[in-house]
């Protein structure tokens, strides 16, 4: 009995994905359970079905695949995390400068020694330093290996996943790094990598800034490049998909494809089709999911041409089969998925649109079918994965895609005139019109009403709304009315149960301990989806990682966040307080309230209560100084009573300009300290009702915080610690936890973001 492909996919899937989110004994288990379920039914019906036992050992297989492809026994630089090393190897990316002014690559290490002996590998590991060096350059390095970084935030980037979807598992960082004799290596990516380098190269030569990266995007594929206001502003609009790889290259493959089956003989298109394809996937190697997207489709194509017509949602399915089997880390890399998604979107819905729009000259049907259905069709799963729409997405593709491709097509014959003739007059002013085009659309997208919309990240029971209505769509215009009742009333089903689970929130309000590292920041929310923040992270002393914009910010994207009703500022401390900045410029925010400026604040604390408040000054944000304790209400009881501490207090440390705060809802409460001290906390309970049923942690956990005297009014039920992992001021410290021992402990440094669910009651749960 033959098994279809699409079922196969499915298996493969997961296999791979219990085999990753519980573990390979799970899979084991689920493999036997259904094993013996096949042997039941085949004794039953005295005959045993071929198909559903290949379906079970295509899913242990694939666990099986998983398993492996994250053993030490593939990556031998896992052996050796944590010890002091001698790398030697080749650079096969080019370089990618981080937020510390260090340079990123990807190494292939071909040797790894230690104290212990030297030991051959081909392993690829991330290398970060300070130093400057090219895409195919040998060096040896010295240095710690260490794990990959863990996910910062429940709804955030998760760079563990993110990287080993890229085969890497491990990384170091070294300023020890010597250029040595070259090392042979063959990697696509490198030779790839290469090329994209000489195209920046020639790109900077002749542009600069903002300009010179929206054709390294469209070009290379390379979207790190913006500065950070440009950047700001193509993330909050939505226009930073359209520079996505898998979503501006499948637009392109699908319209050139289009105009080529007018140009191109019918017996050589399927060939054609599958070189452009590969061409493609030798430019961009760089995203490593698309790449194989299109080197497995290119030989499904090639197979079609030499065997027989394929189903293409079959050729996809084979695709995702053969990735589970071969890099199974691979069904977890957003470029893989979205190609998949949108390859999906074009096959089922660009043939019937081409039909319809009989109006429109051929050679240009399929790409404005293309436009159009890559504007409407694939924003769901776009939004699945940026947390946000632009209302005007839906028109993107018509307005940009035009000028993008035209960028494609002009661009060689730019560089190739510049390269020979110094000059390229009439082709180079098309250019910078194009380029001028695409820097201005975003600005003036951002100036319109709803230019930005945040969605939150979508549930499963989202994503299967939106797939019921598409497929009831398509199944409507094939004529199949059984199949789009039946998708009509899923779709239908799953948004009454988005709705009412809505409505179940009623009553209750949350609290968000935001994981953003050695730092503090907390969101409040009401029923009546009030919204209310008190501190919102930033950078370090030691640091200028500001977490406050690449990690807070992001939080409330993801949250579905489109206005703060107040924002509470404890002190003007960075790692509490910059964040807030951030926050102002991205998101509509009404009043923001915050200790008046004193002697005892520092000149560096003077400065950034100053950017604050000229920051919510221009973003028309009402600025409150709290100079007695004052009482704020919202609409369904919430209240936050903020104290005002005795200035003798706040001269003796600037550590006491912090503001208490009391987070009152019904009989629930919740205190946040800031940092205050021990001394500061002393005097805090003579004067006000302090006892609460979750405390704030001041401090982060110091030893100088969180007095015995002070715990003991409080007398919480749960302590929330916000610190980084490792953090360098060894936070918490073992006298504050010993002084904690009575109550419930949550750390942001083990668990990430530590939610509390609370009633008017006084009930409250951990929802982590």
């Amino acid at each position: 009995m033959r098994v279809s492909p699409i079922f196969l996919a499915v298996s493969a899937t997961m296999g791979v994905m219990c085999a990753a989110l519980v573990n390979f004994k799970f899979s084991l288990i689920l493999f036997f359970a259904y094993l013996v379920g096949i042997a039941v039914w085949a004794i039953k019906e005295r005959n045993i079905n071929l198909s559903h036992i290949t379906l079970a050992f295509l899913f242990i297989i694939s666990s099986i695949s998983y398993t492996i492809s994250v053993s030490a026994h593939l990556h031998k630089s896992v052996n050796y995390i944590n010890r002091y090393v001698t790398l030697c190897g080749t650079l096969i990316s080019a370089s990618d400068e981080t937020s510390n002014d260090c340079y990123r690559y990807i190494f292939r290490v071909k040797s790894i020694s230690d104290r212990y002996g030297t030991q051959k590998a081909n392993d690829n590991i991330l290398f970060t330093t300070p130093h400057k060096f090219n895409c195919g350059e040998s060096l040896k390095i010295k240095g710690i290996i260490r794990d990959l970084p863990h996910q910062m935030n429940e709804s955030g980037f998760n760079p563990t996943t993110y990287y080993r979807s890229n085969n890497i598992f491990t990384r170091i960082y070294s300023e020890d790094a010597t250029r040595t004799k070259r090392i042979f290596v063959f990697s696509p990516l490198m030779v790839s990598e290469c090329i994209s380098e000489r195209v920046d190269k020639m790109i900077y030569r002749h542009y600069r800034d903002d300009g010179a990266a929206i054709l390294s995007a469209v070009l290379t594929g390379n979207k790190h490049r913006f500065s950070e206001e440009y950047d700001d502003v193509l993330v909050s609009t939505g226009f930073k998909k359209v520079f996505h790889p898998a979503y501006l290259h499948i637009f392109i493959i699908t319209s050139l494809i289009g105009l080529f089956r007018y140009v191109i003989r019918r017996q050589y298109r399927d060939l054609s089709t599958a070189v452009i394809l590969l061409i493609y996937a030798l430019i961009q190697c760089s995203s490593i999911g698309f790449t194989r997207c299109l080197v497995c489709t290119a030989i499904i194509i090639y197979y079609r041409l030499r065997y027989g017509s394929s189903y293409f949602p079959d050729a996809i399915s084979v695709v995702i089969v053969i990735c589970a089997l071969t890099m199974p880390t691979m069904l977890f890399n957003t470029s893989f998925i979205i190609s998949v998604l949108c390859g999906l979107i074009a096959w089922a819905f660009i043939p019937k649109l081409y039909k319809k729009l009989r109006f429109i000259p051929k050679p240009l049907r399929r790409t404005v079918s293309a436009m159009i259905i890559f504007g409407v069709f694939a924003t769901p799963v776009m939004a699945y994965f940026f947390s946000s729409i632009c209302i005007y997405s839906f028109f993107l593709p018509l307005i940009t895609a035009p000028v993008i491709l035209l960028i494609l097509l002009i661009c060689p014959v730019y560089f190739i005139m510049q390269e020979l003739l110094g000059t390229a007059p009439i082709i180079g002013a098309y250019l910078n019109a194009s380029v001028k085009y695409l820097y201005k659309l975003p600005y003036i997208i951002s100036g319109l009403p709803f230019s930005s919309v945040n969605i939150g990240k979508a549930s499963a029971s989202f994503m299967i709304m939106s797939l019921c209505a598409i497929l009831s769509i398509y199944y409507a215009d094939n004529s199949r009315r059984s199949h789009t009742q039946i998708f009509k009333t899923l779709a239908a089903g799953f948004f009454t149960a988005i709705v009412f689970s809505n409505l179940m929130r009623i009553g209750t309000a949350e609290i968000n301990f935001v994981n953003v590292g050695q730092g503090d920041g907390a969101v409040i929310h009401t029923p009546y989806k009030e919204t209310v923040i008190i501190d919102a992270g930033g950078s370090s002393e030691f640091s200028e990682y500001n977490t406050g914009k690449e990690l807070f910010v992001p939080y409330l994207y993801a949250m579905g966040i489109n206005h703060i009703e107040a924002i509470v500022v404890s002190h003007y401390h960075k790692d509490h307080a910059e964040g807030v900045i951030n926050v102002m410029q991205s998101i509509r925010t009404d009043a923001i309230f915050m200790p008046p400026i004193t002697d005892a604040d520092s000149e560096s604390m003077k400065e950034l209560a100053k950017e604050i408040k000229n920051t919510a000054l221009r973003n028309g944000t009402k600025v409150r100084y709290i100079t007695e304790n004052t009482q704020i209400s919202f609409k369904d009881g919430l209240t936050l009573e903020i104290y005002r501490q005795p200035e003798w207090i706040r001269k003796y440390d600037e550590n006491n300009t912090s503001l208490p705060v009391m987070v009152r809802y019904g009989k629930f409460s919740a205190l946040f300290m800031g940092d205050m001290t021990g001394m500061g906390e002393s005097e805090f309970v003579k004067y006000a009702d302090a006892d609460a049923d979750v405390l704030k942690v001041s401090h982060h956990g110091s030893r100088d915080s969180t007095c015995q005297e002070f715990i003991d009014e409080v007398s919480p039920q749960i302590s929330v610690i916000s610190c980084s992992e490792d953090n360098l001021y060894g936070h918490p410290h073992t006298e504050t936890l010993d002084r904690l021992r009575n109550t419930s402990v949550l750390r942001t440094d083990l668990m990430g973001d530590i939610r509390i669910s609370a009633r008017k009651s006084g009930k409250y749960k951990v929802l982590n």
